[in-house]
Parts: structure tokens; sequence; C-alpha cells
């Protein structure tokens, strides 16, 4: 009995009709999106390798080499460099687990600035317009693959301050403008219309009216005309019951194979990508998709809002159970340390205690402390006075 239940639950039921079959769904998303991180990982790798040979080359002196060099290798190098960029702004937007997607958003941040780097040298060395042909070529890739996406996690992080414009926004139009589209309308609207005018406007349209309807009860007569004709002419034929539902049936069965045929043809157009699917369907996987990611954003949510709440837990915990050894320890540190610093000063003073914004106890502890801006300056000249005074002494033996 069991196993035909699980069999059941696993196989036949779909993912938005039992808990099961969400969790499966999400464990096979989470598998997509780990897998294509390590493939951009692995692509990241060899790139990296790729741009250090790339970066040691030399390059030529002659412009139009330059040209050529920079269009074959940096190009290449920035295409691929895209191509990461995509995959990887696709794995942060999606993995649920906060601090994995913490590391991807390091990697993801030195990715982009590797791209606005490899795009300045290209506009340094082959100008603004750059014409990138021959390199999708050679990749094998479609112009689509030079599209920039906008990363989904700008407009995340800054979705309070653009819902607040938008509503700013708003107001001011509804505060604004709304004597100006009269005005508008007032200016580009049509001159008024005579009497006379709107007389014949009223009749051109009767008179049509009137003549379609007489075209239409002529073609009635006309057709009425045809089938006595008929009738006249082969006489009337006597109506077999089992004729007649053969008849029916052929007809019917025409229609069917006909229904099949054009909607075997349209999903075959469709797999190949000659039209567009059915707008229902389309509507219906959008729809779904939305409702997906929305779930993985509210879980994303809901692990970072527990992972920071455990952060605090854990923070308070190690304050109640370590902090007052720890404190302890810090004490008898500074303590020996201020003993060791009054017996190392000729006068035995105290040495100041650094403030919170220098550094407090973690700045005094130290075995070479923070020095002020004044200190270091005296500093700066005391080094330049020594390094004047030892290239004195040398001229001045050279001169004896």
């Amino acid at each position: 009995f069991f196993f035909f239940f699980f069999f059941f639950v696993f196989f036949f039921w779909s993912p938005d009709d039992c808990l099961f079959g969400s969790l499966r769904a999400q464990t096979m998303s989470n598998l997509t999106y780990e897998e294509q991180l390590r493939e951009a990982m692995v692509d990241l790798r060899e790139q990296l390798t790729q741009d250090e040979k790339v970066r040691e080359d030399k390059l030529p002196r002659d412009k139009m080499l330059q040209l050529q060099y920079f269009m074959q290798n940096w190009s290449a190098m920035y295409i691929r460099y895209l191509q990461i960029f995509r995959r990887l702004e696709d794995c942060y937007d999606q993995i649920l687990q906060p601090q994995k997607r913490a590391d991807v958003r390091i990697i993801l941040d030195s990715c982009i600035g590797r791209l606005l780097e490899l795009k300045f040298q290209i506009v340094s060395h082959c100008g603004e317009y750059v014409n990138y042909d021959d390199v999708l070529v050679d990749l094998k890739l479609t112009p689509d693959v030079l599209e920039i996406p906008i990363p989904r996690y700008f407009l995340e992080e800054r979705k309070r301050e653009l819902e607040e414009r938008s509503k700013l926004l708003n107001a001011l139009i509804q505060q604004y403008g709304q004597q100006q589209p009269q005005e508008d309308a007032a200016e580009e609207g049509l001159p008024p219309v005579t009497q006379e005018q709107a007389i014949q406007i009223v009749q051109c349209n009767e008179r049509g009216r009137q003549g379609r309807q007489r075209a239409r009860f002529m073609k009635e007569i006309r057709e009425q005309e045809e089938r006595e004709r008929k009738v006249l002419e082969f006489g009337a034929m006597e109506s077999d019951p089992q004729e007649a539902a053969t008849k029916i049936q052929k007809i019917f069965k025409g229609f069917l194979a006909r229904q099949y045929t054009a909607k075997m043809r349209q999903e075959e157009l469709e797999f190949l990508g000659m039209e567009e699917s059915n707008v229902k369907e389309k509507q219906a996987q959008k729809q779904k998709l939305t409702s997906i990611l929305e779930r993985r954003k509210l879980g994303q949510l809901q692990n970072q809002q527990e992972l920071d709440q455990e952060r605090i837990a854990m923070r308070q915990r190690i304050k109640d159970l370590e902090g007052g050894k720890i404190m302890e320890d810090m004490h008898d540190l500074i303590l020996e340390k201020v003993i060791t610093l009054r017996q190392a000063s000729d006068k035995g003073d105290i040495p100041e205690f650094p403030t919170e914004e220098e550094g407090g106890s973690y700045a005094f502890l130290q075995d070479k402390p923070e020095l002020t801006e004044e200190e270091k300056m005296a500093e700066e000249e005391r080094k330049k006075k020594e390094a004047e005074a030892a290239s004195r002494g040398k001229k001045g033996k050279e001169a004896g």
C-alpha cells in the first residue's frame, strides 16, 4: 500500500497539487542553479588563466596591428566575461542560501568590474563603435549575447527608493498635470460641425445602411431561386436515413482530421520556433513562472532574516558565556601594557589611552600604536631631514 502511495505521489501529482511535489520542484531548481554556478566558476577560472596570458603579451607598435590585436583577443574576452556575468547574475538572483549568495555577490561585482576595464580598453584603442561580428562568428554566438542586462539586485536594493520616487512623480502629475491636457485638447481639437454638415453625415450613414440591407435581401432571393432551379432540374431527392448519417459522419470525421492536422502543424512550428505559442498557454506559463519566482524570493528573504537573527543570538550567547572572561583577559593585557610602557619611559608617565574613534583598546594593545596626523607629519619631516643629512655627508666625503 505504501509503495503504491509514494509512487502515485511522486509520479502523478503535479507540483501545485501537493507539498511533496513543490518540495521536489524546489529541490530540482536548487540543483539547476547549483550546477549553473559550478559551470560558471569553471569557465571563470579558465578565463582568468587566459586573461593572464593576454596581459603578459606585448602590444605591437603599429596602430593597425594594435587594432587587430584588441579585436581578436580583448573583444573575445569581453564577450566571454559577459556570458559569465549573465550566469552569475542568474545564480545570485535565485540561490536561496544567504551565505552562498554573499560569496556569489563578491564574484559578481568583481566580474562587473573586469567587464568595465575591458570595455574601457577596447573603447580606448578601437573607438566607441566596435564591430563584434567576426568575434561572434568565431565563437558561434548570436548578437543578443552583446545585450547587457541590468542586474536585478540593483532594483531590489533600491526598491523602496524607487517606490517613493514613483509616488512623488504621480503626486506631481496629479497636481500640475490636470489643466495642461485640457488646454492641449482644446488647441488640437477639430473645428465645430455646422448643422448642414451634420445632416449630410447622418444621411450618408443611413443610405449606406439601407444599401447594405437591400444587398443582403437580394442575395437571399438569388440563393432561393438557385435552390428552386436545382430542384426542378434534378427533382426532389428522397432522404435516406442511412445515407444521411453516412454523409454526416464523413463530414464530421473530415473536420476532426483537419483540426488534428492543424494542431500537429502548429505544435511543430512552435517547436521549431517559427511561430509563437498559444496566448492562453503562454500566459499560464508566465503566471506559473512568476509564482515560482515570488516563492523563491520569499524563501530568500526568510533565510536572510533567519541568518541575521541567528547572528544576533550567537553574538549574545558568546557575550553571556565568554564575555566576562574576555574582559578579564583584556584588562590584564592592558595593565601589563601600561606597566611595560611606564617602565620603558624615563619620567614614568602613563601613556594616553586612545579614544573610540582612534581604535580604543585594540589600538592600544598593538605593538605599534596608530599615530595621529600631527605625529605622522612630524615623523615624515624627521625622515626627510635624516635623508638630507645623509646625502650631505656623502657629498662631503666625495669632495674630500
